[in-house]
């Protein structure tokens, strides 16, 4: 085929454009972790007629490219409609923001803008114009919405400040900055936020809390203080896990009924080697005057700093010993005998005794000081992806309608490479912020494409957020379940959330009738609170799901309901009197077995993080059992189990501390639940055998019989793309393993899936561009490209005032083996956009494998649809292309956006 002058201007074009050097990788230059304390207005909603400004502190030498802040919405309020995001730059006048350096303002469809509509949760700011910082700073984010919702900061520091504490101000009463005071007295500490580019932070981190064991109320204390005349001196240790600097210790004290206030003359501070066997070599050992900077005794906190940090490099054990000139009752607060963090607390009565169990009442104590340590953490380096033997993972295409605002895969079952299923929720903007449906959706795949199935969103509550899927199971392809939850009106005329189970035979869904929540006077029905997160099918007649339930005026039971083959029945849970019981508990997954052999996890209160405890529960056939679990953190909740034999179970889920959510995962070794380290994959499990375990959250994870592993991030978290989320995966013999979830483009929530690629396997992924104005979506793949076969593509669909002539247009595919120098963004063409406007060449056309003419296009609502045959040779599998369209008329050309190919069997 002949060039045509487009295409050969093209060229001469993108090759002078990839003489440009690539952009440098941007350094996290700042960071400042939440804490939890309190979330902090920042935004501007004209329909409250409010503009509230929450500013922070920093310093850099150096050019701030991206700006990330964590906050939320206030609870309880409906998603804002966002209009857009604005950064601004202020000068640090003694403590206080002083003259305004820079502002910018991103709309909310602007693709360095990121963030989810519907939870707001990060905001992820790419600054257009790069800030150019020179010390402290003071930089301030408000999110503007239009809707009755504001938007708020989360405070860190934990008490602590970097130099100054968060300011703000309400610009529509026209008040200047001032330290946070709405809560009095004034708020001593810092923002929650992230600043990248390239330059150098102030190299003395702050310390932060690193370690933390809290104390219950009624639990027993234990002796710790030293003074003179007693026979005995003694020393009380517990253990931790920290890599790092340790700057303070601060315990959770009592003195004992009656007795005297301590007359602290100091303390002394011992940092052990941690053995199997309790504390090992002295590590540490300093005594520590009284007073600011030493040790403080305040009653219900004791405060020690070190003379000098103590390099931690894992467990260790600690003790502080305080010491006083007069007879004393000092002690330490314990968590009771609830399950220890790494080992109970070892006692030695003198320093030439060993250290034993502590022992009360007779009996080993068992259980832990409360305790909290600040120290810096030692600097880490990037995850390293292992990678995964089943083949590196690639995404696959997810179809949804166009104005797709918010859609979510939560559950995906795997029979083969060519059956697979998975389920979730959509809502679809309409003309109005107001105008959203949606509901429940289901989709099928086939080996080469995901295919969207017909799902009911049963009435008289359908639309967004009433009616969604939270698990898919079965035994086959013909003998499916999913669930999940719809608004319905009990028997009282109350309207709450319900449980909804779906059934697929082979050729469509079907809504079975499910039990609903008890009302207030036992009579009435459907008050609220039920739904299902989990599903576990063991046979046709044997089927688990689990999830929320709700029985008014008594301890809130999870849900653990049982299909027989025939009909539903709801089976009882414990709850009354377990650890977390006050709000009740939830079930987020299920796995079995055998129909004896069952377990489920969760959390206690709702999935809020609301309360401490995570919830773990066995079924033996006859009842369900609550389990002991280890309780790392805060806060703690469990989002997958799978069991692979009796005595081979994995959990995963995450705690809460003061660094914010960590993923954590537990075994059960067929006697006790035992915590063991993995770097992510919080939400999802599934096993093909003891040795090969996945678990996804933001990335994928694997335990290979040793440890677990990053296997594949798919550029999350070492490439420069963010915004991707599996909340499920599950997988068949032969490699076939799927996950499902989300991801962000341009500021939307849209179905996301990924598999590994084995020889024969091919993948699609779509590019947008980065800088100039593309046909987005308008070159699409509707079969992929397979050894062979067909190939089929699609260009049409377009959307906006483009200039270009239905009937008069021609189109081309250009197919390169190369994407450029930019990958992934492309090289900047004028005249090759939309009516003239500037384009974007996002492959290396001096490398051109094939240009395929595809013939005329038709219009917007007739899109060129074109078979392209792709050879059987095997020397092509796993060829790697980089496509583009494309599109020619009187007016000019226009580059459409880019398809990324790899070929297989």
């Amino acid at each position: 085929m002949q060039l045509t002058p487009a295409l050969r201007m093209s060229a001469r074009l993108a090759a002078l454009a990839l003489l440009a050097a690539p952009a440098a990788a941007q350094s996290q230059l700042w960071s400042q972790s939440v804490d939890n304390f309190a979330k902090i207005e920042s935004s501007i909603t004209p329909f409250l007629d409010t503009d509230e400004e929450a500013a922070d502190d920093f310093d850099i030498i150096g050019q701030i490219e991206r700006v990330r802040v964590a906050g939320g919405l206030c609870f309880g309020c409906s998603a804002p409609d966002v209009v857009g995001v604005h950064v601004r730059f202020y000068a640090w006048d003694q403590g206080a923001p002083g003259a305004l350096l820079q502002q910018q303002f991103l709309a909310a469809d602007d693709p360095r803008f990121t963030f989810d509509p519907l939870d707001t949760s990060v905001l992820d700011v790419e600054l257009p114009v790069p800030f150019v910082a020179t010390g402290k700073h003071f930089v301030s984010v408000q999110l503007e919405v239009t809707g009755p919702a504001g938007w708020s900061w989360w405070t860190a520091g934990d008490g602590q400040t970097a130099y100054a504490p968060l300011h703000w101000r309400d610009n529509t009463a026209g008040e200047a900055f001032a330290p946070y005071a709405f809560y009095a007295p004034e708020i001593q500490r810092d923002l929650a936020f992230e600043l990248w580019g390239e330059g150098i932070a102030n190299p003395a981190p702050i310390p932060e809390l690193v370690w933390a064991q809290n104390s219950m109320l009624l639990a027993p204390t234990l002796p710790a203080g030293v003074w003179p005349g007693q026979a005995a001196q003694p020393e009380l240790a517990d253990d931790f896990e920290f890599v790092g600097d340790i700057h303070q210790f601060m315990q959770q004290s009592a003195v004992c009924y009656q007795c005297a206030y301590p007359d602290v003359t100091g303390a002394r501070v011992r940092i052990y080697e941690w053995t199997e066997q309790g504390p090992g070599a002295v590590q540490y050992d300093a005594m520590v005057a009284p007073g600011d900077g030493g040790v403080e005794f305040e009653g219900l906190l004791t405060y020690t700093t070190l003379p000098e940090p103590f390099v931690a490099t894992g467990k260790h054990y600690f003790s502080v010993q305080l010491f006083s000139n007069a007879p004393t009752g000092y002690e330490l607060r314990t968590g009771g005998d609830t399950p220890e963090n790494l080992a109970p607390v070892a006692f030695r009565t003198s320093d030439s005794a060993p250290f034993q169990p502590y022992m009360l009442d007779g009996a080993p104590f068992g259980g832990d000081t409360g305790f909290w340590i600040y120290g810096v953490p030692a600097p880490t380096g990037p995850p390293v992806v292992v990678g995964d033997a089943c083949g590196p993972w690639a995404p696959l295409d997810v179809p949804y309608p166009a104005q797709t605002s918010h859609s979510i895969l939560r559950g995906v079952k795997v029979f083969g490479h060519d059956q697979v299923f998975a389920v979730g929720t959509r809502s679809v903007q309409g003309a109005t912020p107001l105008d959203v449906t949606g509901g429940t959706v289901s989709y099928a795949f086939d080996g080469h494409v995901w295919t969207e199935l017909d799902t009911p969103s049963p009435e008289p509550y359908p639309g967004a957020g009433g009616v969604g899927l939270e698990a898919v199971d079965g035994v086959s392809p013909t003998d499916l379940w999913a669930a999940g939850y719809q608004k319905l009106q009990g028997s009282g005329g109350f309207v709450g959330t319900q449980v909804l189970a779906l059934h697929w035979d082979g050729s469509g869904w079907t809504v079975v009738d499910t039990p609903l929540t008890p009302g207030v006077d036992g009579t009435l029905q459907g008050t609220s609170g039920g739904l299902v997160r989990g599903i576990e099918a063991l046979a046709s007649d044997d089927v688990w799901f689990v999830g929320d339930w709700n029985k008014p005026f008594a301890c809130r039971p999870a849900l653990a309901m049982h299909w027989d083959g025939s009909s539903f029945s709801v089976v009882d849970t414990p709850c009354s009197g377990l650890p977390s019981s006050n709000g009740g508990f939830g079930l987020e997954a299920v796995s079995g077995v055998a129909s004896d052999d069952v377990w489920a996890v969760g959390g206690g209160g709702s999935a809020n993080f609301s309360l401490t405890g995570p919830y773990v529960i066995h079924w033996d056939g006859q009842s369900w059992t609550h389990f002991d679990t280890p309780m790392p953190g805060l806060t703690r909740r469990l989002f997958a189990v799978e069991a692979i034999a009796s005595d081979d179970v994995w959990a995963v889920g995450q705690y809460q501390d003061f660094d914010g959510f960590q993923a954590y995962a537990i075994h059960w070794d067929g006697s006790v639940w035992s915590q063991v380290a993995i770097p992510g994959g919080s939400l999802g499990l599934w096993a093909a055998s003891s040795n090969e375990v996945y678990a996804v959250g933001s990335a994928v994870y694997k335990w290979d019989g040793v440890a677990w592993q990053l296997a594949d991030d798919l550029g999350q978290l070492t490439g420069d793309a963010f915004g991707v989320a599996f909340a499920d995966v599950d997988g068949a013999d032969g490699c076939a393993v799927h996950a499902v979830g989300r991801h962000t483009p341009a500021g939307k929530i849209v179905p996301f899936s990924a598999r590994p690629l084995l020889d024969w396997h091919w993948a699609v992924s779509a590019r947008e561009g980065c800088d100039a104005v593309v046909l987005e979506d308008t070159l699409r793949m509707v079969y992929p490209p397979a050894l062979g076969a067909d190939c089929v593509i699609s260009l049409g669909e377009l959307e906006g005032p483009f200039q270009m002539t239905p009937g008069a247009t021609r189109a081309w595919w250009l197919i390169s083996t190369t994407p450029g120098t930019s990958y992934p963004c492309g090289d900047v063409v004028p005249g090759y956009g939309p009516g003239g406007a500037t384009g974007e060449l996002m492959i290396d056309v001096g490398a051109l494998w094939s240009i395929k003419p595809l013939g005329t296009w038709g219009g917007p609502q007739s899109p060129l649809t074109v078979a392209v045959s792709v050879p059987a040779s095997p020397a092509l599998s796993g060829l790697e292309l980089f496509t583009q369209g494309l599109m020619v008329d009187a007016a000019g050309p226009v580059l459409t956006n880019a398809l990324d190919l790899r070929l297989g069997q």
